[in-house]
């Protein structure tokens, strides 16, 4: 969910993983509005508490303001979709989706201050079978069958997956949650809050990294947390394609999103690292 190929999602929010992508050419920095009701502050402890109400052990949430839009981005890796035929795990992926966003809605008015929900599902191997806007508002009235590609009525639409191999380094299983773990530790005093996911999809294998930050970062950060991460990719960074990250301050407006292209098992080149830097009113 980018030295990919972005999929066509209907003009809505980019995939993650994907969002304000620079370009090699220098940008203008793009003005953000303000985040909704005050209220509703979004913490750690309320994401962590919403993540544990969803059926899956791997799961990412995190809240992003970006020019008019308030968003959620959920990430989450559904086991159940190994058990369907081809033919179904697109509609399962979709299903899986609307049925989490309508379990987070249970949580409380919060949840209804988002614009959107991005939702990206991925199976076991990280492959995404399904991204889109939901929208929390309409999602009760939302349905899906076997004819119904989703990216008319919610905005999404299905990523055709990669080949089925599983992931690998050094010859041995290289487990996500492994990494993610490392990933936390690591910046658990340098940032209020953190969340990373693994996709993969025609354009390649991403990990992206989302950190609440107390303070704007220097570029020298952000370069730095690219390394970090990188270095603690480990096993996986014979898989890589590239790293997103994506920064806010704790009132969830974007600082500043980057991404580093990735040689798989060559390496990265920090000259390579391109990021856009928000300023909020």
């Amino acid at each position: 969910m980018v030295g990919c190929t972005s999929p066509d999602n209907g003009g809505n929010s980019p995939l993650p993983s994907q969002i304000a992508l620079p370009s090699q050419e220098p940008v203008q920095t793009p003005t953000i509005s303000s985040a909704p009701d005050e209220a509703c502050q979004f913490s750690g402890d309320d994401l962590s508490t919403w993540a544990a109400t969803l059926p899956y052990e791997e799961v990412a949430l995190f809240p992003q303001t970006y020019l008019d839009n308030f968003t959620l981005n959920l990430w989450f890796m559904n086991p159940s979709l190994t058990q369907a035929s081809l033919d179904e795990i697109s509609t399962w992926a979709a299903e899986s989706a609307i049925s989490a966003l309508k379990q987070l809605t249970l949580q409380g008015e919060c949840v209804l201050e988002f614009d959107n929900v991005f939702v990206t599902v991925v199976d076991p191997q990280y492959q995404v079978w399904f991204t889109g806007n939901l929208r929390p508002g309409d999602v009760a009235q939302i349905a899906v069958d076997e004819e119904n590609d989703l990216s008319g009525e919610i905005g999404g639409g299905q990523i055709t997956p990669t080949d089925e191999n599983s992931l690998t380094g050094g010859g041995q299983a290289c487990l996500w949650a492994d990494r993610t773990h490392s990933l936390t530790g690591h910046f658990s005093t340098s940032a209020q809050y953190t969340s990373f996911m693994l996709t993969r999809d025609a354009g390649g294998t991403t990990l992206s990294a989302y950190l609440v930050l107390p303070q704007a970062p220097t570029d020298e950060f952000a370069a730095q947390l690219i390394a970090d991460i990188y270095g603690l990719a480990g096993c996986l960074q014979t898989q890589l394609d590239g790293i997103s990250i994506i920064l806010t301050m704790p009132n969830n407006q974007l600082s500043l999103t980057g991404y580093q292209p990735l040689a798989p098992g060559s390496g990265y080149n920090p000259a390579d690292f391109t990021f856009t830097r928000f300023e909020t009113p």
